[in-house]
């Protein structure tokens, strides 16, 4: 008895530290929630129209949205909420990442340009692309 056990509780650690997620996967979630926080706070500042830091968060939120292309990687992915399905569609993949971080580089243009249709559309745009990607590359649970 104590034999199966042992056994049992082996099997369990052993599957356990397979699932056991990389440090790249919660630095990976790290990032995704700063990118959650900074849109929210991006989308008050296009709200209050303050147009300088409406520009400098854009430009941040589209740097730090690049970086995640890096930590996604062979061996992390199926880690936390993320699908295998993103290995197999890399390409699709990583043009989904650039599009985000190009929506953000349109808030930053049109920030910089004072133009409030021009900033709303590509906060929209960001936001669909944000969606978009959960949608396809994201596991519920």
């Amino acid at each position: 008895m104590k034999n199966w056990l042992f056994i049992a509780l082996a099997f369990v650690v052993s599957s356990g530290n397979s699932y056991a997620e990389q440090p790249v996967t919660k630095e990976r979630q790290q990032l995704f929630k700063k990118i959650e926080k900074n849109t929210e706070m991006l989308e008050d500042l296009v709200d209050e129209l303050n147009w300088e830091k409406s520009e400098r968060l854009a430009n941040q939120v589209s740097q730090d949205v690049l970086k995640l292309k890096q930590l996604f990687p062979k061996e992390s992915i199926g880690d936390g909420r993320s699908k295998k399905k993103i290995l197999k569609e890399w390409p699709s993949f990583e043009k989904k990442i650039n599009d985000w971080s190009l929506f953000y580089r349109q808030v930053e243009k049109a920030s910089k340009a004072r133009d409030e249709n021009q900033v709303e559309n590509a906060m929209d745009e960001a936001s669909s692309a944000c969606r978009s990607c959960h949608m396809k590359y994201r596991s519920l649970w």
